[in-house]
């Protein structure tokens, strides 16, 4: 992923805290067009200390 791939995970799980990464990988698909393992939102996600809100 490119860094606006990645600034749009996470800004798309800040604005959308319950939303799961299988979610945020859609988002980016039809938006932005660009296909992306789950994994590696997970790790994205992750590596800026976002965690799973219930």
């Amino acid at each position: 992923t490119d860094e606006k791939d990645d600034r749009f995970i996470i800004l798309n799980s800040l604005r959308n805290r319950h939303q799961t990464a299988v979610q945020i990988r859609n988002s980016l698909r039809d938006v932005r067009h660009n296909t992306v393992c789950v994994n590696t939102v997970r790790n994205r996600l992750r590596d800026n200390d976002l965690f799973a809100q219930r």
